[in-house]
């Protein structure tokens, strides 16, 4: 298990995916038992925005959360593991799409996990003057679920249009 990488590169030599695994300890959970939501969402931005940096690997240049789609369900509870795996489905001129899912179970049985959260997150990239980069090189993963990645970056390039009208 030590020789399996956290990470996978695409054939042009991008990191596309990465890895995480974690354990719910007593004081991670709330009242019920669980891990609380902002945690999920937490680890979710966190691994995201990693993997967006780790992909753009260009210095002088950071990938930045900029929005989120996330379902939630069913939640990791008190004494479970959970494995977080990311990956870039697409690269817009201004956007860096990732695709989490959270797994979780009895860490004596990882092979048993089912998927917990699941989402996509939006990453736009900012130079060193803290100016939006639309120039990003496109890229766009040949899996089936890209095309709901597409659907969530117009979707929210939609809304925030709408939004800073009013």
């Amino acid at each position: 298990m030590l020789d399996q990488p956290i990470f996978s590169k695409n054939d042009g030599g991008k990191i596309i995916q990465l890895e995480s695994f974690f354990i719910l300890f007593p004081g991670m959970e709330n009242g019920l038992r669980m891990l609380f939501g902002g945690k999920v969402l937490e680890s979710m931005d966190e691994i995201s925005g990693s993997l967006a940096n780790l992909y753009l690997a260009t210095p002088g240049l950071v990938a930045i959360h900029a929005g989120e789609e996330v379902l939630f369900l069913e939640p990791i509870r008190s004494g479970e593991a959970g494995k977080i795996i990311a990956r870039v489905l697409l690269v817009t001129k201004k956007i860096i799409c990732v695709y989490i899912e959270v797994w979780g179970g009895k860490p004596s049985e990882p092979e048993q996990f089912t998927r917990r959260y699941t989402g996509f997150a939006l990453c736009a990239v900012i130079n060193e003057k803290g100016e939006v980069v639309k120039d990003l090189r496109p890229y766009r993963d040949q899996s089936q679920i890209t095309e709901y990645a597409e659907q969530v970056v117009n979707f929210q390039r939609t809304i925030r249009k709408l939004i800073l009208k009013a």
